[in-house]
């Protein structure tokens, strides 16, 4: 083998490697049990994802997938879990990326009165300050017509240490709302190819 035969192979392997860290890095979920796939130790909730304190929300199976569903028993009541995303100290950017269900969501008394995500920046997990401006809400309304796969990139503002989660049913009239498979995952900005 020649030495550029030998450089070319070098190169190659490395690029192999970048990409393969780059992959790993990217698929590390900063929301514990985003699939909802561990139970509690009673086996009768997902493993860190805080309890309902309305009685809207339930742990659901179909087909040996566990979700959770949203639903609305009493029009205009807020049914909501509260969960925190701590981001690395690196981050600038991260990817939610989702599935989602829904149907019959009816607004409440204002038009924004919808099944959404809420979320806020906060300059440390769980009980900091809020930093704004918060991210884009997704929001949903009407029917799916089954489940769909979404995702949308977050841009972190200077001082945010964790994003407060709230999935939720924003007061609406009437609907359900099911969502599985979250997760928050570091965005690197690569150079063009």
């Amino acid at each position: 083998m020649n030495y550029h035969q030998k450089l070319h192979s070098i190169l190659l392997a490395a690029l192999l490697l970048c990409g393969a860290v780059t992959m790993a890095q990217s698929n590390d979920n900063l929301l514990k049990n985003g699939n909802l796939e561990e139970a509690n130790a009673e086996g009768t909730w997902a493993a860190n994802w805080p309890k309902d304190k309305v009685g809207g929300v339930t742990w659901e199976t179909e087909d040996g997938n566990h979700f959770l569903r949203f639903t609305q028993k009493t029009p205009g009541e807020m049914i909501l879990l509260y969960t925190n995303v701590t981001f690395p100290k690196e981050a600038k950017k991260v990817k939610l990326s989702y599935r989602v269900r829904y149907s019959n969501v009816v607004a409440g008394e204002q038009a924004w009165f919808d099944a959404r995500f809420m979320m806020k920046f906060m300059d440390a997990p769980w009980n900091g300050k809020e930093i704004k401006p918060g991210p884009k809400v997704p929001n949903f309304k009407g029917d799916s017509n089954g489940w769909q796969e979404k995702s949308q990139v977050i841009d972190i503002p200077e001082g945010a240490k964790a994003l407060a989660f709230m999935p939720c049913l924003f007061k609406v009239e009437s609907g359900t709302m099911d969502i599985d498979d979250i997760s928050f995952t570091v965005v690197t900005d690569q150079p063009a190819q």
